[in-house]
């Protein structure tokens, strides 16, 4: 499930910046443009909760996501073929929305070597940067846990803005979680609170 607990308050700013991104899409059907928002963060900060809660919201009519879960078994010139028709189906349509999740797994980036596949780099920085044809507006959200690696790959100025998502880190936000989620009763949520 992509359930956003709004822990603190800079969860709300997140929004507030991904909605000004659709709301500068939305204005520009007339000329036709591209905005790339990159969502970094530690993993687990819900990065792609996020971009999939913007995209419900959006109500754009065409959205996708490029996930590694999707591209499972497929061999590295098919993952290419896929990436490059997600994005020719988006300009079909007036506004579009693309997700491109976990951007260093799409990669097949390791670490140890390091080793990732340049072949779906260029392929996603061309089609990141490529402006829509036939005035067609394109927003693309990506998420990534290593923001270091896309400076390294000569990836980062893909992105017309980025912004930080940050993990849970106060015990004011863990208690918001925590009465949230009602995962606990409300008597062990007093306990655990009081302790």
């Amino acid at each position: 499930q992509n359930i956003v607990i709004h822990f603190s308050p800079q969860i709300e700013w997140i929004f507030n910046d991904c909605n000004l991104s659709v709301k500068s899409i939305r204005s520009s059907t007339d000329t036709g443009s591209i905005v790339s928002l990159l969502l970094h963060g530690p993993s687990g900060s819900g990065k792609t909760s996020i971009a999939a809660n913007v995209a419900l919201i959006s109500d754009f009519p065409f959205v996708k996501m490029i996930s590694p879960e999707s591209m499972i078994g497929l061999t590295e010139q098919a993952r290419i073929q896929e990436i490059t028709n997600i994005f020719n189906n988006a300009y079909k349509s007036k506004i579009s929305l693309i997700i491109v999740d976990c951007i260093e797994r799409l990669l097949d980036y390791v670490p140890i070597g390091p080793r990732f596949s340049n072949s779906i780099l260029q392929t996603l920085q061309v089609c990141i940067k490529r402006i829509p044809p036939n005035n067609r507006s394109l927003l693309v959200i990506s998420t990534t846990s290593r923001r270091q690696l896309l400076d390294d790959l000569d990836m980062a100025d893909c992105f017309t803005s980025e912004v930080f998502v940050p993990a849970i880190n106060s015990l004011e936000s863990v208690f918001t979680v925590i009465k949230e989620t009602s995962m606990f009763s409300e008597n062990d949520q007093d306990f655990i609170i009081a302790e």
